[in-house]
C-alpha cells in the first residue's frame, strides 16, 4: 500500500517536470499532452468523486504555484474534471483502452474550458472562442492520442486484480 502512495508522489513529480521541460519539445503546432491532466484523469477513472475532487485540487494547486500565473485557475479547472471524470469514469469497463481515450479528451475539453471560462473573470482577455477550436480542442485531442500508451503501464501497476477479480464494491479498484 505504501509503495503505491510513494509510486503516486513519484509519479507526479515527474508529470510536472516533464510537462515543462519535455512536453514542449513535442508539441505539434503549439498543442502538446497534458500530463497533469492525465494524473486527474487516471485517478478519477478508478476512483471516487472526492478523490477526483482532491486529485484536481492538489494537482491545480501545485500547478497554479510553480507554473501558473493566475492562482486559481487551475485549481478550479482540474478539481471540476476530476470530480466529473470520477463521476462518470465509475461506470465504465476499466480494461476498454479506448475509455481512457475518451475520458482525457473530454477531460481536457472540461478543463480547457473551464479555464478559459474563469480566464474572463480575472481579465486574461482569452478570445473565448478562438481559445476553445485552436488552444483547447488540439490539446484535448493530442492528450487523447498519448492516453493508451501511458494508461496501460499505469493500469498494469496500480490496478489491484483480486479486487477486480471478486467486483468488491467496498474496496477501490485502485490500491490507493
Amino acid at each position: 500500500m505504501i509503495v503505491r502512495y510513494i509510486a503516486v508522489g513519484i509519479l507526479f513529480i515527474l508529470a510536472l517536470t516533464l510537462q515543462e521541460t519535455w512536453m514542449p519539445a513535442i508539441a505539434i503546432g503549439g498543442a502538446q499532452p497534458d500530463l497533469l491532466l492525465y494524473f486527474v484523469v487516471f485517478i478519477g477513472i478508478f476512483k471516487k468523486p472526492v478523490w477526483g475532487l482532491g486529485a484536481g485540487a492538489v494537482v491545480g494547486i501545485i500547478a497554479d504555484l510553480l507554473i501558473g500565473k493566475y492562482i486559481g485557475l487551475h485549481i478550479l479547472s482540474y478539481m471540476i474534471t476530476g470530480y466529473l471524470v470520477a463521476y462518470f469514469g465509475g461506470q465504465f469497463y476499466k480494461d476498454n483502452y479506448i475509455i481512457p481515450a475518451a475520458t482525457v479528451f473530454a477531460g481536457g475539453c472540461v478543463a480547457g474550458f473551464c479555464y478559459v471560462f474563469f480566464s474572463q473573470f480575472i481579465a486574461l482577455d482569452l478570445p473565448f472562442w478562438y481559445s476553445l477550436w485552436h488552444l483547447v480542442l488540439p490539446n484535448a485531442i493530442y492528450s487523447a492520442v498519448v492516453a493508451p500508451l501511458i494508461y496501460i503501464p499505469v493500469y498494469m501497476f496500480f490496478v489491484d486484480r483480486n479486487a477486480v477479480m471478486k467486483k468488491d464494491k467496498t474496496k477501490d479498484s485502485l490500491g490507493l
